[in-house]
This record gives structure tokens, C-alpha cells and sequence, in this order.
């Protein structure tokens, strides 16, 4: 799959699938990369797509700001502030029920 479907090459593919099952990460550890891409994707959608950030900016500010919880990530783009006192509320995916 990750050769014929993603594109690896068969040598990194054999060493992502070697990884996820030899123990050394966490089971979660995938899915983290997952969520996080989709929280990535959701606060472009808001930004880049609507027109009020250009993709290169974006990119340029999200490298910039380096590791932060997706949610300050998604407060400075948009240039929002957060209280002291904040408590996360943001929903970035929404199941098609």
C-alpha cells in the first residue's frame, strides 16, 4: 500500500511499517501525525481558503511558530487572543452524519 498507493519508496516503507509494529513508538504515535494533519488542513480551510492568508505565509508562520497545542497555533494566525482562563472548545472535524 505505501509503495503502490503513498509513493515510498520500498525501502522507507518497509521501515514505517517496521516501526509501527517492533514496539519502539507508542500505538498512538501514528495516529498523532493523522489528527494533527487534519488540524492543520481544518485551520487552512479557515485561512488560505477564505482568502485572508496566502498559503506561502501560512506555511511560513506555521514552521515560525514551531510546537504549540493546535489550538494557540490556530488563535495567533488568526491573530485571536486567548484568555488565561481559556478551555479548548474548537471542533476541526465534523463526521458526516
Amino acid at each position: 500500500y505505501l509503495v503502490d498507493r503513498v509513493g515510498f519508496e520500498s525501502a522507507n516503507a518497509h521501515g514505517e511499517v517496521k516501526r509501527s509494529f517492533e514496539g519502539s513508538y507508542d500505538p498512538l504515535y501514528q495516529l498523532a501525525y493523522l489528527v494533527g494533519g487534519l488540524q492543520l488542513m481544518r485551520i487552512k480551510e479557515e485561512v488560505v481558503d477564505q482568502g485572508k492568508m496566502s498559503f506561502a505565509d501560512f506555511h511560513d508562520r506555521v514552521i515560525k511558530e514551531n510546537y504549540l497545542p493546535m489550538e494557540m497555533l490556530r488563535a495567533i494566525i488568526k491573530g485571536e487572543q486567548l484568555k488565561p482562563d481559556h478551555e479548548t472548545n474548537w471542533k476541526f472535524y465534523h463526521f458526516n452524519n
